[in-house]
C-alpha cells in the first residue's frame, strides 16, 4: 500500500487495509472476505494486548477464526 499512495495507512485493522487497497485497485471484495477481516480485529487485540482483554480467550473462537480464514 505504500508504493500505491506514498504512505502507510494509520491502522492496524484489516478490513480497513483491506477495503482501501480494493479502492486502489479498482476491484470489488466479497462481502465474505470483508467480513472475515473484521472478525479478525477481536483475535489481534487479543493477541497483541492481552490486558485489553474482555474475557478468557476460548479455543473454539480461534478455531472459528481459522474455519473461516480458509474458506477465504
Amino acid at each position: 500500500m505504500i508504493k500505491e499512495v506514498g504512505a502507510r495507512p494509520l491502522t492496524h485493522s484489516l478490513y480497513e487495509m483491506a477495503k482501501r487497497l480494493a479502492q486502489l485497485r479498482a476491484v470489488e471484495l466479497p462481502e465474505e472476505a470483508l467480513g472475515v477481516q473484521s472478525r479478525f480485529k477481536e483475535h489481534y487485540i487479543q493477541a497483541r494486548y492481552p490486558d485489553a482483554r474482555l474475557g478468557p480467550y476460548e479455543r473454539w473462537k480461534a478455531e472459528e477464526c481459522l474455519r473461516r480464514m480458509e474458506m477465504l
